[in-house]
């Protein structure tokens, strides 16, 4: 039926991305970020939402480099978001659970020679 994998049309779109106007989005903006040169740093936080009783979403907030600029991403959880952060090694920790979270932010945006 499809001559090449879903996440194909996704991947190779390029997609705007705005922190003011989408204070959370899709992993196709994260590609796209991905593509520009950004890189995530530090770990990434897990937040659940609760949508109905027994059902949630999770958000999950990431910090990007780019020439010493840190930016902060809030990307929807999707199975082709999952292969990333596991593909790049990154680590992942229950927003809320984790109460490092606010000090090691601080700590990277304090300290974004030691990343670059």
């Amino acid at each position: 039926m499809f001559d090449r994998p879903a996440f194909v049309h996704y991947t190779h779109q390029y997609r705007h991305w705005h922190l003011p106007s989408e204070p959370y989005t899709g992993v196709d903006s994260l590609m796209s970020v991905l593509k520009d040169g950004w890189q995530i740093v530090g770990q990434a936080y897990c937040e659940h939402f609760p949508l109905f009783s027994t059902r949630t979403v999770a958000i999950y907030h990431l910090y990007l480099l780019r020439e010493g600029t840190i930016q902060r991403m809030c990307v929807i959880d999707s199975p082709y978001l999952q292969h990333i952060l596991s593909q790049k090694g990154i680590a992942i920790h229950e927003f809320g659970q984790d109460k490092t979270y606010a000090r090691s932010m601080n700590e990277l945006e304090l300290n974004k020679a030691k990343i670059a």
